[in-house]
């Protein structure tokens, strides 16, 4: 899909979030905090608490608005020069398909990173 402009989200991504920052967002306990996984694959794993926030959560990273931030959070694997020229690569109109955001990986000889993580990321 393209956008002549990229939408505005103001979606919190369970993914690349951390524990302090979901509690604070959405009011958690501890009972809740402790519930908390650093990982969901699909929203079937989502603990019940959530349920009434659907509508502000994702567990998808738009690598076209991602910050170095929440490239950083995707995985361990991740190094910051990779995230940032991810970042660079898609200056200006941004990454149409994923094979290209894949080159990006593969200078960085990171391509096993790409596959674990393909499957959070979205073009927007």
């Amino acid at each position: 899909i393209y956008f002549d402009t990229l939408p505005e989200t103001n979606l919190i991504n369970l993914n690349t979030a951390g524990k302090d920052k979901l509690v604070q967002e959405f009011g958690l306990n501890d009972s809740q905090r402790s519930q908390l996984r650093s990982q969901y694959l699909n929203p079937g794993e989502l603990p019940s608490f959530f349920t009434k926030h659907i509508d502000r959560i994702t567990l998808y990273t738009n690598v076209n608005r991602a910050s170095l931030e929440e490239f950083m959070q995707l995985t361990p694997e991740m190094t910051r020069a990779l995230a940032e020229d991810i970042i660079k690569a898609r200056s200006g109109d941004g990454f149409y398909v994923l094979e290209d955001l894949r080159k990006v990986f593969e200078k960085h000889n990171r391509q096993n990173t790409f596959d674990k993580i393909q499957r959070f990321l979205i073009l927007q």
